[in-house]
């Protein structure tokens, strides 16, 4: 006799768990790891591809220059990894507060190529916690209003 093949899985039945192979994990981080060089690069590619492509999310030039300023900051908070320009550090709140408006504004990128904005934020919230920018931002009825 003809050998059979095994009987098909039930509709919806895996026995993978969901989302496995989606998200190799290769190497356990913590939460407040991460790469703030490596993260300003891939911004910094994004946003010039989405403004190549004309896409209306394309960030302007001047909200680049803030990410790349808060991506230096948060490297330089962590004393570590520091990309180029590391003159945004401590006590450049303004520079803090326009970055994060800034990845606010990077937020609204096809959901694809937004997470390093969402990295930035949360190292960002982790590594200026103490700055009064953190204040305003919690008062503010909106985000990157006015600027």
């Amino acid at each position: 006799p003809a050998p059979t093949a095994p009987p098909p899985a039930a509709a919806g039945a895996s026995s993978a768990p969901p989302g496995a192979g989606l998200v190799p994990v290769r190497v356990l981080m913590k939460f407040d790891d991460g790469k703030a060089a490596a993260i300003k690069r891939k911004l910094l590619e994004v946003s010039g591809a989405l403004r190549g492509e004309g896409h209306a999310a394309a960030l302007p030039e001047q909200r680049e220059r803030a990410l790349a300023r808060l991506c230096d900051s948060v490297a330089a908070n962590a004393g570590g990894d520091a990309g180029e320009g590391d003159d945004a550090g401590e006590g450049d709140t303004g520079g803090v507060e326009d970055g994060i408006s800034a990845a606010l504004l990077a937020l609204s990128w096809p959901s694809g190529r937004r997470w390093p904005a969402l990295d930035l934020l949360r190292l960002a919230v982790l590594r200026h916690a103490a700055s009064p920018c953190w204040d305003a931002w919690a008062d503010a009825a909106s985000f990157g209003e006015g600027r």
